[in-house]
């Protein structure tokens, strides 16, 4: 019994059942006709400029904001019971060092 909860097995069997979800709802799934417009993409009922939409901020710092942000909160709130409150008021400092380097940009 133990063998079959092999953490490999267990990851084989769950990528089986997968493909077999895959592979049947495929087979289920009604086929895709040609509808003209109908799957183009539109906004408020008229063709969407593709090349002229572009965001005006850089999404790498916003995801560089929320990492830094969460890890430090983990980092911080896990850590107070173990080593007082001064290693994780100087981690929350330099997290909000890093923060206010990101924001400047």
């Amino acid at each position: 019994m133990p063998e079959i909860l092999n953490p490999v097995v267990v990851f084989l069997v769950y990528l089986g059942v997968g493909v077999l979800v895959y592979a049947v709802g495929t087979a289920l799934a009604p086929k895709l006709m040609d509808a003209g417009a109908k799957l183009s993409s539109y906004a408020c009922g008229e063709v969407a400029p593709l090349g002229k939409l572009r965001p005006n901020y850089n999404f790498y710092h916003i995801a560089y904001l929320f990492s830094i942000l969460h890890v430090g909160a983990l980092v911080t709130c896990t850590s107070f019971g173990i080593t007082a409150y001064a290693l994780p008021l100087l981690y929350l400092s330099l997290v909000l060092f890093g923060m206010s380097i990101l924001i400047a940009r």
